[in-house]
C-alpha cells in the first residue's frame, strides 16, 4: 500500500533534520512521494536524486489570494529547484465570486509554466457548495489538472460522479486503514502527523 502514500511534512518548525528523515523513511519504504515546503525542495530533490520518490511541494497560500503571475513563478522555481509534483490552493475568492473564466485561465498558466510536471489542485470542500465544486471538477477535467487534492472525504461521491478519466483524485487522511479509501476511486493519500491539513488549517 506504500506505493499510494505521499508523506508529508509542512511544518512551519519543520527543520533540516526533519526533512532528511523524512526522505530517508520515503526511500526505505517506497512510498509516492514526499511533500515538503518550497524551502525544502532543493534539499529533497538532493536526497532523493537516487530513488523513484517523487518530490512535490505546494504554492501559495490557503485561500489562494495570490495573483496568477505569483503563483506561476512559484511553480516555475519549485520546478527549478527539483519539484516533480506541484500543489496549488484553489482560489476561493474567484470561485464564491464566481469567476470560472478567470480560474481557468489561472489553472492553464500555471500548468503550462511547470513543463508537464504533476499539478494538482488543492480544494478544502467543506468550503464549497456543491455546485461550486462541481464547477471546479469541470474545470480541472477541461484543462487536465493531474490531481484534485481534497482535505476530506466530504462531496466526495460528487467528484467521482463528475470527474474525468484523466482526473485523480488525493486526499490527506491520516489513516492506517487505506485500502477502503483506495477501493472508493482515491490513487493517492497524503498521510503525517504534522499534516497541517490534518489540523483543520
Amino acid at each position: 500500500m506504500n506505493q499510494y502514500l505521499e508523506k508529508t511534512n509542512l511544518n512551519i518548525d519543520a527543520t533540516m533534520r526533519d526533512i532528511e528523515t523524512l526522505c530517508d523513511e520515503a526511500a526505505k519504504n517506497h512510498y509516492a512521494a514526499v511533500c515538503v515546503p518550497p524551502y525544502y525542495v532543493t534539499l529533497t530533490s538532493a536526497l532523493l536524486k537516487e530513488t523513484p520518490v517523487e518530490i512535490a511541494t505546494v504554492i501559495g497560500d490557503k485561500a489562494g489570494y495570490q495573483t496568477t503571475s505569483v503563483k506561476a513563478y512559484e511553480a516555475i522555481e519549485a520546478v527549478q529547484n527539483g519539484a516533480t509534483e506541484v500543489g496549488m490552493y484553489l482560489n476561493i475568492a474567484a470561485v464564491k465570486n464566481e469567476e470560472w473564466d478567470y480560474l481557468q485561465e489561472e489553472l492553464e498558466e500555471v500548468r503550462d509554466s511547470i513543463d508537464g510536471k504533476v499539478f494538482k489542485l488543492i480544494v478544502d470542500t467543506t468550503k464549497l457548495t456543491e455546485e461550486e465544486l462541481i464547477q471546479i471538477v469541470r474545470i480541472c477535467n477541461e484543462t487536465f489538472i493531474h490531481y484534485i487534492e481534497v482535505t476530506s472525504l466530504d462531496k466526495l461521491d460528487t467528484i467521482l460522479e463528475h470527474k474525468g478519466e484523466v482526473l485523480e483524485i488525493k486526499i490527506n487522511e491520516n489513516t492506517k486503514d487505506i485500502l477502503p479509501i483506495i477501493e472508493k476511486g482515491i490513487s493517492r493519500i497524503g498521510t503525517e502527523n504534522g499534516n497541517p491539513f490534518m489540523k483543520g488549517v
